[in-house]
């Protein structure tokens, strides 16, 4: 009798294309898992995290836009980040590609430092340089989410 249970179940851990492809779905970005691992490794950046922002923000929709403009899978406020977007030569109109909307919102998490402290770093992704309260849980969720996805991939949590 044929086992019905899927390789990545009977293999207990996902390969880092099969978690993006199951937190994204398959109407995904085309190459959002490499996007998000050669941004991320480039940045010193946990994958795990950015793809925690990248869900957390727009449910992965490389066209999202927030309720006060923010733009793109990781929500840039263009206003806020006209310099960033400058420095890494591009155009406020290139934040609904995925692929610059990514360097723009991990070259933020890099700044923040996102690789020693996380969760201070997405606290400030999200409410600034003195985040209110609300910024805390989201940081709460965004790290529970990345480390779901670290399990999953079989990595210990951040």
């Amino acid at each position: 009798m044929p086992n019905s249970i899927g390789a990545a179940q009977r293999r207990k851990h996902m390969t880092w294309t099969e978690l993006v492809v199951s937190v994204c779905g398959t109407l995904m970005t085309p190459n959002l898992d490499e996007h998000i691992l050669d941004i991320a490794e480039y940045n010193d950046v946990d994958k795990e995290i950015v793809l925690s922002v990248v869900y957390q923000e727009s449910r992965c929709q490389a066209d999202a836009v927030g309720s006060v403009g923010e733009l793109g899978m990781m929500q840039i406020f263009p206003r806020w980040h006209m310099d960033r977007i400058e420095r890494l030569e591009l155009e406020v109109e290139d934040l609904t590609d995925p692929y610059s909307n990514l360097l723009v919102g991990v070259d933020l998490l890099a700044e923040l430092d996102a690789e020693t402290n996380p969760y201070k770093a997405l606290a400030m992704y999200n409410g600034g340089y003195s985040p209110p309260e609300s910024s805390h849980k989201y940081a709460q969720t965004v790290m529970w989410r990345a480390n779901k996805y670290k399990e999953m991939l079989g990595n210990s949590s951040i």
